[in-house]
């Protein structure tokens, strides 16, 4: 499983850090590489890490703008031709060593340079169907797709909660990509991140639009500018009246 970079964000957190790294820690044994991107100032992470005895961790403390320029060094510290995973500290992982190492090379001998997976949020199972109409309203999430470090563009740091959903169209309407497709749950979602709370919707809009934007700029599809328009026209309710909510509207 040398091809599999596994890169983990933290910042004084180091309970929820141990929980993610006890169920990774036979892909760690099996090859996979493990880098830790640490912002915090507690002392128990850093002696923790610091502890780990592992060729396949890498560990880093410093500060950091924010968690994607954090994640920005993590891609910074993995290696070519490697699949990189991000798994926040406190998200599990569900998947046996064994089966995904087949998957990924599954994934290699037909050059698949995006991997898909299910993902298990509040005990229920969610399989995303990644399309074009998918991308206007919802972005991929990261815990549950591999993609390879050479189309993985960097995140944009200057943006706090949806650094990661211009990434994804970058990928899925630039690059030359192959995808597979794994029916199977790699990841339970840790629901308490500050993305998954009402107060910040607006906020993830907004990025979402600037987001669009910058990737239309760089990629001259023409489907992009009309997700710009079509989300500046659906979120404006939101923003003019922020209570305001459509019935069976969710993004």
């Amino acid at each position: 499983m040398n091809n599999l970079n596994i890169i983990t964000v933290v910042r004084d957190d180091f309970k929820n850090l141990k929980k993610t790294y006890q169920s990774i820690c036979k892909l760690i044994l099996a090859g996979a590489k493990w880098i830790i991107v640490d912002g915090g100032n507690d002392e128990e992470t850093f002696n923790w890490c610091m502890n780990l005895k592992s060729a396949n961790l890498k560990y880093i403390r410093e500060n950091d703008s924010g968690i994607y320029d954090a994640m920005n060094k993590g891609i910074g510290l993995s290696e070519k031709d490697s699949y990189l995973w991000f798994l926040n500290s406190g998200d599990t992982n569900l998947i046996e060593k064994d089966l995904l190492e087949r998957k990924i090379n599954i994934a290699q001998d037909h050059e698949c340079s995006v991997i898909k997976f299910n993902l298990m949020i509040n005990k229920k199972v969610r399989s995303e169907n990644i399309n074009k109409s998918f991308l206007i309203f919802n972005s991929p999430n990261h815990q549950s797709i591999f993609v390879k470090k050479e189309i993985h563009d960097l995140f944009y740091d200057d943006l706090k909660l949806a650094g990661d959903y211009g990434n994804f169209l970058n990928v899925f309407f630039n690059k030359n990509y192959k995808l597979l497709s794994v029916d199977e749950v790699i990841v339970s979602y840790d629901m308490d991140g500050i993305t998954s709370r009402d107060d910040q919707k607006n906020i993830i809009r907004l990025e979402r639009i600037k987001s669009s934007y910058r990737s239309f700029i760089k990629n001259k599809k023409p489907f992009i500018l009309l997700m710009v328009l079509i989300q500046s026209i659906i979120y404006l309710p939101f923003f003019l009246f922020p209570n305001f909510k459509i019935k069976r509207f969710k993004d």
